[in-house]
């Protein structure tokens, strides 16, 4: 499998040309840099993993207080798909869900066993 390097179009083995942009393949071009560069972040996926960056950080503080087993997994849901763009941020972000979710149910656990007795 072929890209081109111009537009990362995929492109037949033995097309002399891209499909898509017209942009002449050279047969000495490397596929590891054409897929390099179809696969570098782009300006939307930029903005759409700063949106689940937010979502999932809302769901957390969310989950501490309310249904955090629901909650606790849409973090980590948007922390898988942050991940995509920034790997460390996704990854703490998939912890935190984890970690609100079980606090969250330690929480509710604890006042309910407090207004049930009291």
């Amino acid at each position: 499998m072929r890209f081109c390097p111009q537009c990362g179009a995929d492109v037949h083995e033995q097309s002399r040309f891209c499909s898509k942009c017209g942009t002449e393949l050279s047969t000495a071009e490397s596929d590891s840099t054409a897929s390099a560069l179809k696969q570098e972040p782009t300006e939307t996926d930029t903005g759409s993993a700063n949106t689940y960056m937010i979502i999932g950080w809302i769901c957390c503080v969310v989950s501490l207080i309310f249904i955090p087993i629901i909650f606790g997994a849409i973090t980590v849901i948007m922390g898988y798909l942050t991940k995509k763009t920034n790997e460390q941020h996704g990854t703490i972000m998939m912890i935190a869900g984890v970690a609100a979710a079980i606090f969250g149910m330690l929480l509710g656990a604890a006042l309910g066993g407090y207004y049930y007795y009291y």
